[in-house]
């Protein structure tokens, strides 16, 4: 069927990869003559541009508060999202978030369009969350499509209610990608992500603070903001790394930043598939990635070839990968340049058609 209109829905359009990733959609389907109808949660900052076309609606100005419970916030929103979306009449419902997806499931799923669910998490933290994963689970069986960015992730959810699944990886969302400065190399390693607990970058200063004696030239740079800014100075300082280490806040251009860099690590706990980590293989950094159970990070490294994978949390497995891209060029060298083939594996194009397709399969 032809899709002529299409919902999508997001818990917000704050500076995100999934976020980031339901803008470029929203301008892909535009270029198709499709309208977008773009439902959020909250009415925050909108990060990314949107094509002018594009219908936004905000159902609530705040998060819930003191004066309204978190159940009772949340139970109206729900109406009010399945109200919205009804009201639209969108030949497609695409929900980016989990706790939306299950709002939009429920109540027999009022709005007549097929509902496309789009798993954006990890599966480590529905693991420790039983309860969780049993409500996306549900709330799945009343979707008429799922899709999924590894294979890991489908079949952690599988069931023989999910009929029409797809897995579908994640694009790489900017075209026109600065040059690697190879003669201007700086002896920096960056990592780029929120100040969070599943990012980790503590560990990363720990790793490097155990390098640091090896590598005296070498700074690490550290782009994002959040709740452990604090801790991480703390920890800067402890380890007498103030002069070497920078907390050097968000970031809009995280792709200039990281065509200098000698090295780009993600060192998180938990992940999706990682727009940061895409582009910077897409630029040539050498990458170091932690192997994330049933992350895109699988997905996008090859051990030893593209990039190099470490245990999650294993302080001793990420120094000594630094170590060896560091202290050997033509090995860095080598990694630099088959990660570049990541360009046409995840060819936004080719991506973005794969949607649509799916959704024209659904409907």
């Amino acid at each position: 069927m032809k899709i002529n209109t299409v919902t999508l829905v997001s818990r917000d359009m704050n500076p995100g990869d999934t976020q980031h990733f339901v803008a470029e959609l929203a301008h892909y389907l535009d270029t198709q003559n499709i309208q977008v109808h773009l439902v959020t949660s909250v009415d925050q900052e909108v990060a990314y541009s949107l094509p002018s076309k594009v219908e936004h609606t905000a159902l609530t100005p705040q998060e819930p508060s003191s004066f309204l419970p978190k159940s009772l916030y949340r139970m109206k929103l729900a109406s009010k999202l399945r109200k919205t979306i009804f009201a639209q009449h969108s030949d497609i419902v695409v929900v980016f978030s989990m706790q939306e997806a299950i709002m939009a499931a429920q109540g027999g799923k009022q709005h007549k369009a097929p509902l496309v669910i789009a798993y954006r998490s990890d599966i480590p933290a529905q693991l420790k969350q039983k309860w969780k994963s049993s409500l996306i689970r549900s709330a799945y069986k009343k979707a008429d499509g799922l899709v999924f960015q590894t294979h890991a992730e489908k079949n952690f959810f599988y069931d023989s209610f999910f009929t029409n699944t797809v897995v579908i990886p994640n694009a790489l969302l900017l075209e026109n990608l600065p040059k690697r400065a190879e003669k201007k190399i700086k002896k920096e390693i960056i990592a780029v992500g929120p100040l969070t607990p599943e990012k980790n970058h503590l560990l990363l200063i720990q790793a490097f603070a155990d390098i640091a004696p090896t590598f005296p030239d070498y700074k690490l740079t550290l782009y994002g903001e959040g709740p452990l800014r604090d801790a991480l100075e703390a920890e800067i300082l402890e380890c007498g790394l103030a002069d070497r280490v920078k907390l050097a806040g968000a970031t809009s251009k995280a792709p200039e930043k990281m065509k200098e860099a000698a090295l780009f690590v993600l060192s998180s706990d938990s992940e999706g598939m990682s727009n940061t980590l895409i582009q910077a293989m897409a630029i040539g950094l050498p990458c170091i990635a932690t192997d994330t159970p049933g992350s895109g990070t699988e997905f996008l490294i090859q051990h030893g070839e593209n990039g190099l994978l470490c245990p999650v949390g294993d302080r001793t497995e990420l120094s000594d990968a630094m170590r060896s891209i560091l202290s050997d060029k033509n090995f860095a060298d080598r990694l630099s340049q088959n990660a570049k083939q990541i360009v046409n594996i995840l060819d936004k194009q080719k991506i973005m058609r794969q949607w649509l397709d799916f959704f024209e399969e659904i409907a």
